[in-house]
């Protein structure tokens, strides 16, 4: 099995020069953005919310027993006037329980805030850690969570999926041929190394070369053709290969994906009907 990696031009010597082991995993880490990714601990952090949060119930259910209990029911109309010495260190060890409550609290909603890692930058340090084997198994266990968390912000670039696939074709390609351009990681052959701005590039090719043919190919059908059944056939599926290439590998809201669509469409549609003299073309 092939393992790949992306990086930007420059940084895969920077981390192959340094010493095995976590010198280097630590240099692999910080080399990219999207491979930043850490375990939420969701199990136990909802343990301790959770303690936090009985501690808090607890003191507060002390509080109203005292409050029942209370004789003259007038002291409770003051707090200057009121003597219990227990119900003020009540109050004050719920004042700290909340406190800490509170900060647990806001705690998780910022970890929880932070975006799924993504399946592509796991795979990524699991074939690192695997083609190199200069990590403790035990201590890369955590890539196998189900909570990972991408702490350095996921790039929802449109064109992940694009990428990913080349990726695929040239690793296949490079099975099959022996030879690769690319550089592999000296500790292991089967790790490649990909230089980020050039896959970019090579996928930003490949859809734009997608759009185009999506753009002329329903022309040319609707020019090459008088079948009309035939014609509504071909603007129909380009419009849906059209707007599953838009949330697919360009990954674009839904909102340009229904704008985006509905322009072509009706293009299409517009063209279809010029055609057929429906409506007089412009000139």
């Amino acid at each position: 099995m092939y393992h790949r990696m992306f990086l930007e031009s420059g940084k895969a010597e920077e981390i192959e020069k340094s010493p095995p082991g976590y010198p280097q995993f630590s240099r692999l880490i910080g080399a990219h953005p999207d491979f930043c990714l850490s375990s939420r601990f969701s199990n136990a952090r909802a343990r301790i919310l959770l303690q936090k949060q009985q501690r808090v119930e607890s003191l507060e259910k002390k509080l109203e027993e005292l409050d029942a209990q209370q004789q003259p029911a007038l002291w409770l109309g003051s707090f200057d006037a009121d003597g219990s010495q227990e119900r003020r260190v009540v109050l004050e060890n719920l004042d700290v329980a909340l406190k800490d409550y509170d900060d647990m609290m806001m705690r998780t909603v910022e970890v929880l805030k932070l975006p799924k890692a993504p399946r592509r930058s796991i795979e990524s340090l699991l074939n690192w850690t695997g083609g190199k084997g200069s990590i403790c198994r035990t201590e890369t266990a955590f890539l196998q969570r189900h909570d990972l968390c991408a702490v350095g912000g996921f790039q929802k670039y449109g064109i992940a999926l694009m990428e990913t696939l080349v990726e695929k074709t040239i690793v296949r390609l490079s099975q099959y041929t022996k030879q690769s351009k690319l550089r592999n990681g000296p500790a292991s052959s089967r790790i490649f190394l990909f230089e980020e701005n050039k896959l970019r590039n090579i996928a930003q090719f490949c859809i734009t070369a997608l759009l185009a043919i999506l753009l002329l190919v329903p022309v040319i059908v609707i020019r090459a053709t008088s079948n009309t059944t035939l014609q509504i056939f071909c603007v129909v599926l380009n419009s849906i290969l059209f707007a599953s290439l838009l949330t697919g590998p360009m990954n674009a809201p839904l909102g340009d994906v229904f704008g985006a669509s509905a322009t072509y469409t009706t293009l299409l549609v517009m063209f279809l009907a010029s055609e057929q003299n429906l409506v007089p073309a412009t000139g």
